[in-house]
């Protein structure tokens, strides 16, 4: 699914797959989300608002069936060894 940077405080790019009715989301914080059973509609009207993240919070989330898909999950301390790892790099 190709996304789209898009400005906004909260999110960072979005795609959508129509066959699926699929909503891509990534979030500033890195963190990328499915949301499923989207209508295009709405996926329409999130890239033509103001504000994304607001349009979000108001008519996506908490409102459809999500799955989270990236983005670091897994944390490891610091070993004395190499003291720079300090995640699990996604492959």
């Amino acid at each position: 699914m190709n996304k789209v940077p898009v400005t906004s405080a909260s999110l960072a790019a979005f795609g959508f797959d129509s066959a699926t009715q699929t909503l891509e989301v990534e979030f500033q914080n890195e963190r990328i989300y499915r949301y499923y059973g989207v209508p295009w509609a709405v996926f329409a009207d999130l890239q033509q608002a103001d504000s994304k993240g607001r349009f979000f919070n108001g008519h996506i989330r908490n409102r459809y069936p999500y799955v989270r898909v990236g983005r670091r999950a897994y944390f490891l301390p610091k070993s004395k060894k190499n003291p720079q790892i300090t995640q699990i790099p996604q492959i």
